[in-house]
């Protein structure tokens, strides 16, 4: 008894203790993504979500079966049928468990199941009603099963109701609850509770260490001994939706988990986002379309990312940021496609003031994506983004959302600033960078990049690369000329406090210079080792951020001043005429 018994503990205090556990998890979720700062790129590392929003309603992996988290079920309004809106009006998840099947027919109505309830779709009401289950296990001959596996009583009623009016049914059911005061709180506990577990359905049964009251759609138990997880006293709701599940009620095929990365994922504490049956569909024809162009790059072991074949040859748009790492380790680049195929990688060119690099892989049947107009997006446009991420693992997942802006602008940590990005209520999250943004079409409008988060991690925007800059790019690195940028030659980190007192800097702000590369126009104009550059062509430095900022408005040969601050508190300045930097291979 004890195994199924103990699965859900449904008094207050265990229920609070969940859903702190479940908002803790998601909060942690987030923090991951957002690396505890405002604004992130969408690379970093996380572990599958348990939970959260898609289009017309939840998802939840919690009874998928599956250890890793990887697999679960949605509940949806669609079709005519809103299981996501009943689902919540009849409680919830504290109310009636996870979802444990999809959606299938019962006796020719729309049904779905939870681990304590089954709900059933009932046209003329327009609401879901939840079915009489223990009375099915009745009229299926699962009695005995019941009191075999789970300590059931059988259904009995030990009067005539011949002739009895509805209420006096009712009075006459409800007296079995006299004399079981902690029953009898729980049972009234429910707002509705004739339709959250009907009547009694049999006289309380004492079996020693738990009584138990059957109803017609549930079994509650008031333990009497302990055990690993109840107390005397406490009060618990059986799983009778997995017992269904169990003895065959519920159909096998009902049963199959959905994975994570077949959903059209909305932030987990975002509000509930319903569209009409025919867009619903559309979303999710466009990313069966667009997902086999989406390719996983990683080396095995230091990451991964996203990118997309926009061209049979092999060519692959991705991510600077997401290149540079796996480019720096010791490790082959491979391309991994969601038809189980892998490819060496070779490195075309990068730019990371833009965040765009070019790829090329070799191969047979190459799946490609087709190319759009982002000039054409809108404000208020549905996109989808689609990529490889730990958060959704599986085959590349889909983010689906709405266009906020065309005139996004972002700086990510140091990195170069980012303006005229396309910003939108995606969930980009970890590994969704260098994926492609899709419009309904299931053209390639943008690669996604970064994210930004506020009011602490429970709104995130989105920022993609519109893909008519990632063009413009990408045939400029391409070409013979290639793109040059401007470099100072130098190895540097932000100033700070910590660093000013190790090295002897009386000022804790600038960007202090840890080496001078050979042959670069910092050793040409004899820039100080252990300086700090405070100022550029007469603007104040503060970080390496500003630096970055300011450099962006040069071109190769262009003489800048700069100034630097000594460790003997002494200013130097110097005229740097600067250079081009080696590109991305």
């Amino acid at each position: 008894m004890g195994r199924l018994a103990a699965r859900r503990q449904n008094d207050q205090l265990s229920v609070s203790g969940r859903s702190a556990l479940l908002l803790a998890a998601t909060v942690v979720a987030l923090l991951l993504v957002c690396l505890n700062a405002t604004a992130a790129t969408a690379q970093s590392r996380g572990e599958a979500l348990a939970d959260y929003q898609v289009v017309n309603g939840h998802y939840f992996t919690q009874a998928g079966g599956d250890p890793d988290g990887d697999a679960g079920f949605r509940i949806t309004d669609e079709n005519g049928v809103n299981f996501a809106s009943e689902f919540e009006r009849l409680g919830g998840v504290e109310a009636l468990g996870y979802p444990i099947s999809r959606r299938f027919e019962w006796d020719g109505f729309t049904t779905q199941a939870t681990q304590q309830a089954v709900l059933q779709w009932q046209p003329q009401a327009n609401r879901a009603a939840l079915i009489n289950l223990l009375d099915a296990f009745a009229d299926a001959g699962l009695d005995s099963w019941l009191a075999q596996h789970a300590q059931v009583p059988p259904r009995h009623v030990p009067h005539d109701e011949a002739g009895l009016i509805f209420d006096e049914v009712v009075a006459a059911r409800l007296s079995y609850l006299d004399g079981y005061p902690a029953l009898r709180r729980v049972y009234f506990a429910a707002p509705d509770h004739l339709e959250r577990y009907g009547l009694p359905a049999a006289p309380i049964a004492d079996f020693g260490s738990v009584r138990v009251l059957r109803t017609q759609r549930a079994v509650l138990q008031e333990w009497r001994v302990w055990t690993d997880d109840t107390h005397p006293g406490q009060v618990t709701v059986l799983d009778a939706g997995t017992l269904a599940v169990e003895a065959g009620l519920i159909p096998a095929e009902a049963t199959m988990a959905l994975p994570a990365s077949r959903t059209l994922a909305r932030l987990p504490s975002s509000p509930p986002v319903r569209v009409e049956d025919t867009l619903l569909a559309t979303l999710r024809a466009v990313v069966e379309r667009a997902r086999s162009a989406v390719v996983k790059l990683t080396d095995g072991r230091t990451g991964a990312g996203s990118g997309v074949l926009y061209d049979p040859s092999g060519l692959i748009y991705t991510n600077y940021h997401v290149v540079y790492p796996l480019v720096r380790s010791r490790f082959q680049l491979h391309a991994e496609l969601a038809d189980g195929r892998t490819f060496p990688v070779r490195v075309l060119a990068g730019d990371d003031w833009t965040d765009i690099a070019v790829l090329k892989i070799e191969g047979d049947n190459l799946p490609t994506i087709p190319i759009g107009d982002s000039r054409s997006v809108q404000p208020g446009d549905w996109i989808l983004a689609i990529g490889y991420t730990p958060l959704l693992p599986g085959i590349p997942s889909a983010k689906a959302g709405q266009v906020d802006s065309m005139a996004g602008s972002i700086q990510i940590r140091d990195n170069y600033p980012q303006t005229g990005m396309i910003e939108a209520d995606l969930f980009l999250s970890p590994g969704d960078s260098g994926g492609p943004l899709v419009n309904l079409r299931g053209e390639l409008i943008g690669l996604n990049a970064a994210i930004r988060v506020t009011r602490r991690g429970r709104s995130l925007t989105s920022f993609s690369i519109p893909l008519a800059r990632v063009q413009q790019i990408a045939a400029q690195l391409l070409s013979p000329e290639g793109l040059p940028r401007p470099q100072i030659g130098v190895e540097i980190r932000n100033m700070s406090r910590g660093l000013a007192a190790e090295t002897g800097h009386g000022i804790s702000y600038g960007v202090y210079v840890r080496s001078v590369l050979p042959n670069s126009p910092a050793q040409a104009a004899g820039l100080p080792v252990g300086s700090v550059i405070i100022s550029m062509a007469g603007q104040r430095v503060d970080n390496l951020r500003v630096l970055r900022q300011l450099i962006m408005q040069y071109e190769v040969g262009d003489e800048v001043e700069i100034v630097v601050a000594l460790p003997t508190g002494e200013q130097q300045s110097l005229t740097v005429r600067l250079g081009p930097r080696a590109a991305l291979t």
